[in-house]
């Protein structure tokens, strides 16, 4: 039983239309810059929103929250078929700045499940 509406994907996969954001703005508490701090509201937040039946994540380059979802995801307690991760990289930067960005964001997530990478 689908829990949340989803796009459909060319793929033939859905996509959830929403998905738990984890911009470090979010954390009204954190300092300016205060990692350590945005990172540890990431990891509750994701813990909680998978626990609660969440199936996406967003990160992207620019949140610095990358490493904190990789470990709530690579934890064991989520299989890679049943969540969607999405992030982005900071453009226009170019095809091999591009390729290098996806590359880093995958190794920030441990590699969460790369097949089936869209």
């Amino acid at each position: 039983q689908q829990k949340v509406p989803c796009f459909d994907l060319k793929s033939g996969s859905k996509i959830p239309k929403i998905a738990m954001g984890s911009w470090s703005g979010s954390y009204k508490d954190c300092e300016s810059e205060d990692y350590t701090c945005v990172n540890q509201h990431a990891r509750f937040a994701a813990e909680n929103w998978l626990h609660m039946g969440g199936t996406h994540l967003d990160t992207a380059n620019d949140y610095n929250t990358q490493t904190s979802l990789g470990a709530v995801l690579n934890s064991g307690n989520i299989k890679r078929e049943e969540v969607f991760v999405t992030t982005k990289c900071p453009g226009p930067i170019g095809f091999a700045a591009t390729v290098q960005c996806a590359t880093d964001n995958l190794q920030m997530l441990g590699q969460f499940g790369t097949k089936g990478v869209q």
